[in-house]
């Protein structure tokens, strides 16, 4: 755990190191190993919204009374898992992670996030107020849904090593941790995403844009690089690998229970598109953190054009080579991240 404060440290700001350093405690944009940071962090100045944006009451609140079982179902569902998502990851961004990560402007990156996911769990909570109206009963779904219950508990389980363990976790523990942020950016969050996205509702879909644009575009290479930083100073040992495999292939699994029980009666949702889309997702994490690929390669199938429809980076890289020129650098494979 690295010191609020270290006027003693003899650590220059161009040696900064992501775990196992001894910074000052002084955050330098100027000077800085980690430059892809501060692409990131100027990137999620530039996304910056707000659920007012997204006009839900006028949009949604009729649509939704006008839902089919199935469509409302789903929606309700997929709003409070995502809830609980958001609320896990801000929390532990703040309480566990960044006490561990060292380098100053990486630190300010995992503070950005966490506001970020604030955001979002405040814009789920406008949604549930105003286009859901009974916001209780969307918050204490997990009480009365089983399946619900038991996505909950295997988001909070990717991160008991960390939160619950005595001393301070190794860096091989750590690594784990930042596979647990990656799965659930990456593999995680879309199942929700693609589901409400396909009810078809315009603020919620508005809304549920941008924060896939801020999970996409700047959270999913945050972490990508958080670990292949960690890697390059601390190596992975197989052990370790193996753990991460496994804990992706679980929750894999997990995602495509959850997504195939809150999908029925949906169009589109069959189980095999529900799988060829979840293990793209699980195959884009390996891929991240550099790691064996655990299923075929496909392109995602049908759910996977939902996505794509969808995405804001997708319409933003059509439009205007926007993604590629501003954030390549980090996320299309310009950072030399070998190891």
């Amino acid at each position: 755990m690295s010191k609020l404060y270290n006027p003693e440290s003899t650590e220059s700001f161009s040696d900064a190191k992501i775990i196992g350093g001894s910074p000052n405690g002084i955050i330098n944009f100027n000077e800085t190993p980690h430059k892809w940071a501060s692409t990131i962090y100027r990137m999620m100045e530039q996304y910056t919204w707000f659920p007012e944006e997204c006009n839900l009451a006028a949009n949604d609140k009729v649509p939704y009374k006008n839902l089919t079982d199935a469509q409302r179902y789903a929606y309700d569902m997929s709003l409070s898992q995502l809830i609980t998502n958001d609320s896990v990851q801000a929390k532990q961004l703040i309480e566990s992670i960044s006490e561990y990560v060292t380098s100053p402007v990486v630190n300010a990156c995992l503070a950005r996030q966490a506001y970020e996911e604030t955001n979002h769990s405040r814009s789920y909570s406008v949604t549930a107020d105003e286009v859901c109206e009974d916001s209780d009963r969307i918050y204490n779904l997990y009480k009365t849904e089983p399946a619900l219950a038991r996505k909950n508990q295997a988001v909070a389980d990717m991160y008991s090593k960390v939160n619950s363990a005595d001393s301070d976790p190794t860096p091989q523990e750590l690594l784990l941790a930042f596979t647990a942020n990656q799965i659930l950016e990456e593999l995680v969050f879309p199942g929700g995403f693609v589901t409400i996205w396909s009810i078809g509702l315009v603020g919620t879909n508005k809304m549920i844009s941008f924060i896939e644009r801020d999970e996409s575009g700047t959270h999913v290479p945050l972490f990508k690089n958080i670990f292949r930083e960690a890697v390059k100073l601390n190596g992975l040992d197989d052990e370790t690998e193996t753990k991460a495999l496994n804990l992706i292939a679980h929750m894999t699994n997990e995602e495509k229970i959850w997504t195939k029980h809150i999908s029925k009666g949906l169009l589109g949702f069959s189980e095999q598109a529900v799988d060829l889309f979840i293990e793209s997702k699980a195959n884009s994490v390996c891929e991240n953190l550099k790691l064996p690929l655990l299923y075929d390669k496909t392109n995602g199938g049908p759910l996977a054009s939902i996505a794509s429809r969808y995405s804001m980076l997708s319409e933003e890289k059509t439009k205007s080579n926007f993604f590629e020129v501003t954030v390549g650098d980090y996320s299309i494979g310009g950072l030399d991240d070998d190891y």
